[in-house]
């Protein structure tokens, strides 16, 4: 045919601006400068390579689908341990390592992250047995932790269990006779009996404790300084007048009462009390001064940095 014309048509696949750095294969693999951007098809490959970082994608749908990195899977990796390496361009930033529970690291760009190492989900917190008297608590990290037993105690593992017992107390204990129990679970050491009775109490003697009912005494038939360490006064018969003296009243003596208790057979010689240095009682005067047989209360009262004395039986 004579001056026929011939028209080809080439149809190309329409690009946007955003995929020109897609070099589209329809067979085989594409190969990309960053994730695809082209909707896989029948024209476009499921499986794409970025020539830049060497990181392979494929498509979850065949059509408009989603891009995945391949190397995103969850990868298994031998050993019970953290991954010792930093991962590369073909290598999973999730893993999977192989303990009896497998533990799940995930690469945060630094250090690996693990997913399941809680004390409640883990297995790199375990007592195995070393020997017949040593365990170790096993740590993925590496820092673990061993127990050994002693002379007067004894463990038994079961399973990841270690139990501990002892006898005779976690360590060799001397006790004297003030001291009851060995320390152990079922005999606990506390204070002993020492002969005390009901309501009794133990006072220091000066060197040991000894059951008392609470009021140290002592017994006078002339004036005399008495001390802290006193509680009761009995008076005796007088030959004379008698001034006794208090103790300070301070701090430590804040509420601490001195009773003076006369049965003497004189009634005719005075008993004056009076109190240390420039203390007072509390109405004021410098010392009581009694006669006959009768008994006296004095109790201190510290405050406010003063201590003034307060009486009763007058």
């Amino acid at each position: 045919m004579k001056n026929a014309i011939y028209i080809i048509m080439m149809f190309f696949p329409a690009f946007s601006g955003a995929q020109v750095n897609n070099i589209v294969s329809t067979t085989g693999i594409a190969y990309t400068n960053g994730v695809p951007t082209y909707e896989p098809g029948a024209r476009g490959s499921m499986v794409s390579i970025d020539t830049v970082t060497g990181e392979w994608y494929y498509a979850t749908l065949r059509s408009g689908g989603t891009w995945v990195k391949m190397g995103e899977r969850i990868q298994k990796v031998p050993g019970c341990a953290v991954p010792s390496y930093t991962p590369a361009k073909y290598q999973s930033k999730i893993v999977r390592n192989s303990c009896a529970t497998p533990e799940v690291y995930e690469w945060d760009g630094a250090a690996w992250v693990c997913w399941n190492c809680a004390s409640s989900g883990s297995t790199n917190l375990s007592w195995t047995e070393v020997s017949s008297t040593l365990y170790r608590l096993n740590s993925s990290t590496g820092n673990d932790v061993f127990v050994r037993e002693g002379s007067n105690v004894t463990a038994a593992l079961s399973g990841d269990t270690l139990t501990f017992s002892s006898s005779g107390g976690i360590a060799t204990v001397s006790t004297d006779a003030t001291i009851d129990g060995d320390g152990s679970g079922g005999n606990p050491l506390g204070i002993a009996q020492q002969s005390a009775s009901t309501s009794e109490v133990l006072m220091w003697t000066g060197a040991t404790w000894e059951p008392s009912w609470g009021n140290p005494y002592t017994f006078v038939t002339s004036g005399a300084t008495i001390t802290s360490d006193v509680n009761e006064v009995l008076i005796g018969t007088l030959s004379g007048a008698a001034v006794f003296g208090l103790p300070s009243c301070n701090t430590s003596l804040d509420g601490k009462r001195f009773k003076f208790v006369r049965n003497g057979t004189d009634t005719a010689h005075s008993v004056t009390i009076d109190p240390s240095s420039t203390e007072q009682f509390y109405d004021g005067t410098n010392t009581k001064t009694f006669f006959g047989k009768v008994s006296i209360d004095c109790t201190c009262r510290f405050s406010g940095g003063t201590g003034v004395w307060f009486f009763d039986n007058f």
